[in-house]
């Protein structure tokens, strides 16, 4: 893995996060609408903000 490719996935998760709403996310995971998979959403939001107050470099470091 290269940092390059850190990148594209944190892009990737921050782009899906901004846009992804509930509805999207269960129909995405093809999964119910139930406590469950809206605590997993929260799950993915949380990560996606968390994951975003590290840069590219940092991450890729972190992981090689």
């Amino acid at each position: 893995m290269q940092e390059a490719d850190v990148r594209m996935v944190l892009e990737a998760i921050g782009s899906a996060a901004w846009r992804m709403n509930l509805d999207a996310f269960i129909e995405k995971l093809d999964a119910r609408d139930d406590d469950y998979w809206r605590e997993k959403f929260r799950d993915f939001q949380d990560m996606a903000r968390s994951v975003a107050q590290f840069d590219s470099r940092t991450l890729y470091k972190l992981i090689s």
